[in-house]
């Protein structure tokens, strides 16, 4: 059986933490707002753009924003980011890795809690948008990761089975997700983690290219 593939794209295929890093300190100046360490902003990646700033504010604010303060955090946030979301750089090994795949004709799908067209445009820029069917992005559906629902929204786009399917990602989100979709999980180690801590997989890998041992 020919195994399908769904790949996260922060922190698993491109490493986007500085973009977001920049944008949000952007916008907390704008508010007046001190700025987050980039190491501690950097745990705060995973869940998409509204939560990951959301946790900047809370931080900086010692509670839960009033819904005007996130508000205008967000605009300002979403104005800056168009000058930094293609400043990202892919990990190691990802363009051939994935070339590798599609020569082998695995279905693949991009499935990512980023915007659906930051999405796009992220895997445009770096040459890698060819090798996926579909991008799921989170607000593509009304939930996101980790909830399982964007998953089985590529694998229906894709015509596969959960049992047949591997979610890549480095996420406790991407872990939750596959599980309740019924996939399996790789993690990658490199990614975004919070508090260094790893979250349940059924394999983990150190470098993009040793995904295929698993596959």
């Amino acid at each position: 059986m020919t195994p399908a593939l769904l790949f996260d794209l922060d922190g698993t295929l491109a490493d986007t933490a500085s973009e977001l890093h920049a944008a949000a300190a952007a916008a907390l100046s704008d508010l007046q707002l001190p700025p987050v360490p980039f190491e501690e902003a950097r745990e705060y990646i995973g869940d998409g753009m509204p939560r990951f700033l959301k946790r900047l504010i809370t931080r900086q604010w010692w509670g839960e924003p009033t819904e005007n303060l996130y508000r205008q955090a967000y605009e300002r946030m979403t104005h800056h980011y168009q000058n930094y979301c293609n400043r990202s750089n892919l990990y190691a090994h990802v363009p051939e890795t994935l070339a590798q795949f599609k020569t082998r004709a695995l279905p693949m799908a991009c499935v990512t809690n980023k915007a659906e067209r930051y999405s796009k445009s992220l895997l445009e820029k770096s040459g890698i948008a060819h090798y996926f069917s579909v991008v799921v992005g989170g607000d593509t559906l009304s939930v996101k990761k980790p909830d399982p629902a964007p998953l089985q929204e590529a694998m229906r786009h894709l015509a596969v089975t959960a049992e047949n399917t591997i979610m890549v990602g480095d996420s406790i989100a991407d872990s939750r997700a596959a599980v309740a979709a019924g996939c399996q999980f790789i993690c990658m180690r490199y990614g975004y983690h919070r508090a260094g801590m790893l979250p349940p997989a059924d394999y983990y890998a150190d470098c993009f290219s040793q995904i295929t041992r698993w596959v």
